[in-house]
């Protein structure tokens, strides 16, 4: 019978992984023998680039080897993937966090989630931020996208129409065979209003749309959200909200309230 802390273990596990490494996973440990130790199972499990993953993996496997089979470890698993999965498919919101943690809100880093939300994207990408900087992992990932076909929007805010605020373009951030295969986004100074002290609106919106997925997040993308500090969001898999923020940000670059970046 597997524990409470068996099942939150698994859940965290199945949040962060893609359907095909879940699958991968519950096949790998239904089919070992009995007799296989810790070492040998997980040698055998297919390895994943979110190292806060392969540690979570790493230790339910360690921790629940004495009192389970691996059949036993893989059914288990297998049921509360398919369990879970019909809350993604209610577009439930997950609570995602970088910083330091407690027994409330466990660390799940949004740029890890990120990662493997871009690392399976088969259709579009959409990013929007404030600022940007030092971004190599994730401008790696956005090109490995371009590389599958998949298309990707920026809404970026620049120092020009900023006024300022913003001390250097977020475009200068990613590589320029990234900024070629994407359409980039501003919001004109001329759409702005401005206060009673004459400073223009931010585009201060930091979230992102991958394919039937959503974060919406108090991080902008630079390496100090990403590493460093406290930030949080929400995320969204399935559901509606998505596909709202996506036809929300449609009908702003129709409008012309967003332009295409020169």
């Amino acid at each position: 019978m597997p524990t409470k802390k068996f099942v939150e273990a698994a859940l965290a596990i199945r949040r962060q992984s893609p359907a095909y490494l879940w699958e991968d996973i519950c096949q790998v440990l239904c089919s070992c023998a009995e007799s296989a130790t810790c070492r040998q199972v997980i040698s055998k499990l297919r390895t994943s680039a979110n190292s806060d993953l392969a540690f979570l993996i790493e230790s339910l496997v360690t921790e629940h080897e004495k009192n389970m089979t691996w059949r036993e470890i893989g059914l288990c698993l297998s049921s509360i993937g398919k369990a879970q999965c019909l809350l993604i498919d209610d577009g439930a919101p997950e609570v995602i966090w970088s910083g330091p943690s407690t027994e409330i809100i466990p660390v799940r880093r949004i740029d890890q989630i990120l990662y493997d939300l871009i690392g399976n994207a088969r259709q579009h990408i959409l990013l929007v931020t404030f600022a940007a900087a030092k971004i190599g992992p994730l401008s790696e990932s956005l090109l490995a996208a371009t590389e599958r076909g998949v298309a990707i929007d920026l809404v970026l805010e620049t120092e020009i129409d900023s006024e300022g605020q913003l001390s250097f373009d977020a475009k200068s951030a990613f590589p320029v065979n990234l900024v070629g295969r994407a359409r980039i986004f501003c919001w004109p100074i001329s759409k702005r209003e401005r206060n009673e002290w004459g400073k223009p609106g931010k585009l201060h919106a930091k979230c992102a749309v991958i394919d039937e997925a959503a974060i919406i997040s108090s991080a902008n993308l630079t390496g100090d959200a990403f590493n460093r500090n406290m930030e949080l969001g929400i995320l969204f898999r399935g559901g509606g909200v998505p596909r709202k923020i996506m036809e929300h940000f449609t009908s702003l670059i129709a409008s012309g309230t967003l332009s295409l970046s020169a």
